[in-house]
């Protein structure tokens, strides 16, 4: 078992005073509790014997009890990622450093080249890397309850007792072709390179099981106004759009259009009596400038523009942004599903602009936010 083995190697680590929690930051996120402390610990071995070592450039020389140590390293290190093969793999780079040391190091004290550079060494970037399935979801034998299901996958929550908290697990169907696998797992890495906290945030991504870890939310937009409409203050409408504008304005400063707009991708976050609006469902996300959406790419976002149908959704663009969330803004503001009922003049004015002919509509995400100021302003008033 994994954690037998965890377990042996941390007694192992304390017994040599080799356990070091200097380097625990750079993995927490990434791997269990337990092995988090024994990367730490290899991390900071590893970075001391080239400290060392740098020390013998100048002279030359590497003395025998040194490099005997240093080899011990080196083999310790060698035996604990084959038995974590599955789990990380060290970094290229100290790779390459660990085969330099194995080519030159002897037992009976090591000549150093004479144009042998020093080592830059890592102190603030991880030198392991995980290789995708988290082991903490492989050795625990943890229970997934299914909390939903669309078209390209399945998501479910489970618990964690080394975080002890609850997290959510997005797996791909098994019937997903090359091209919607690749939409599925440029999902998670636009997901994890958007750095907001109005965007769910991603943790590890498995090739193996085709899925991913998030964070679990509470309920979705929809559902939340489904079953709140009516008790639900202005102040509280007002704080989720300003939150949902917030959001896209990021999305647009680092390039990205979402294309699939709904109150079903719109999820909230509750802190206490905080609510916090959080964007998901990335899969059609487009970068601004790519050419990877093909002319036959579903038609997909329950707000979308229809003419996107005959224009091609390789052609969306800001202005089917500002459309869609245009519809996404009045569903919250008015109370109203069915848009035909609204009666207030000053909504109907920012509907009607938001979804008119594509030349009169909201250009940019900065008018869309100009013209629902101007409404709110009117409503408040």
């Amino acid at each position: 078992m994994l954690e037998n083995y965890l377990k042996r190697e941390e007694k192992k680590l304390k017994e040599e005073s080799l356990f070091n929690e200097d380097y625990l930051d750079l993995y927490k996120n990434n791997f269990s509790k337990n092995l988090t402390f024994l990367l730490s610990s290899y991390h900071a071995w590893f970075n001391e014997e080239l400290r060392d070592f740098n020390s013998g450039i100048d002279y030359g020389y590497y003395h025998a009890d040194r490099s005997k140590r240093t080899l011990m390293m080196l083999n310790n290190l060698r035996d604990f990622t084959t038995q974590l093969n599955s789990e990380l793999k060290l970094s290229s780079k100290y790779t390459s450093i660990r085969n330099q040391l194995k080519n030159i190091l002897g037992n009976y004290g090591t000549k150093i080249p004479t144009d042998f550079k020093r080592i830059e060494i890592d102190e603030i970037i991880p030198i392991f890397e995980s290789k995708g399935e988290s082991f903490i979801k492989k050795d625990k034998n943890l229970k997934l309850q299914p909390i939903g299901k669309g078209s390209y996958a399945q998501v479910f929550k489970y618990y964690d007792e080394d975080y002890d908290k609850e997290f959510a697990l997005k797996k791909a169907m098994d019937t997903l072709d090359e091209k919607e696998l690749e939409r599925f797992r440029r999902e998670f890495d636009v997901m994890k390179e958007i750095k907001s906290p109005y965007v769910v945030e991603v943790y590890n991504y498995s090739e193996k099981g085709k899925s991913y870890s998030m964070e679990l939310l509470d309920t979705t937009l929809l559902k939340y106004l489904q079953k709140n409409n009516q008790s639900i203050t202005l102040e509280e409408r007002f704080s989720f759009i300003n939150q949902i504008l917030r959001a896209f304005e990021h999305l647009k400063i680092n390039g990205y259009f979402h294309r699939d707009i709904s109150p079903n991708n719109i999820l909230i976050k509750n802190y206490d009596s905080i609510k916090v609006i959080k964007i998901s469902d990335f899969g059609l996300v487009k970068p601004k400038d790519s050419h990877l959406t093909s002319t036959d790419s579903e038609f997909r976002g329950s707000l979308n523009d229809p003419n996107l149908k005959f224009d091609g959704f390789k052609n969306y663009n800001e202005t089917h942004e500002t459309y869609a969330l245009t519809q996404l803004i009045v569903m919250i503001i008015s109370k109203k599903f069915n848009f035909s009922k609204i009666k207030d003049e000053s909504i109907r004015e920012f509907l009607e602009k938001g979804v008119s002919d594509t030349k009169n509509r909201y250009q940019t995400l900065e008018e869309l936010k100009l013209g629902y100021l101007k409404m709110k302003n009117r409503l408040c008033n």
